[in-house]
């Protein structure tokens, strides 16, 4: 996920209500959120740009989804438009060379 923070909630308690919010949809397929994650805040100076791209690419790139498919869960905020849209082919897929491509 890649989010804007604002003034009231710190990013842990952001975490812990998403988790709690989506337990219980993960449970009904039998899975459930690991213990720990990754976070990384990003200066208003620094561009989110390469890390929408790592995230959109992320499943192409461990072979989640087909590089023919389109990723269902990819939700972008309607205000919020990365270069990468532009660039996808088909408006909706990567590029096959994109996944060979150093990460962020």
């Amino acid at each position: 996920m890649l989010f804007r923070l604002g003034q009231n909630l710190p990013l842990p308690k952001i975490i812990t209500k998403y988790k709690t919010l989506t337990k219980r949809t993960l449970a009904e397929h039998h899975l459930k959120w690991q213990a720990n994650y990754y976070d990384h805040r990003l200066r208003s100076e620094t561009g989110s740009e390469a890390f929408t791209k790592y995230i959109f690419l992320n499943p192409y790139r461990k072979q989640l989804i087909s590089t023919e498919a389109v990723w269902p869960y990819w939700i972008i905020n309607r205000n919020y438009n990365p270069e990468l849209l532009t660039d996808l082919r088909n408006g909706t897929l990567p590029h096959p060379e994109w996944l060979n491509t150093a990460q962020t």
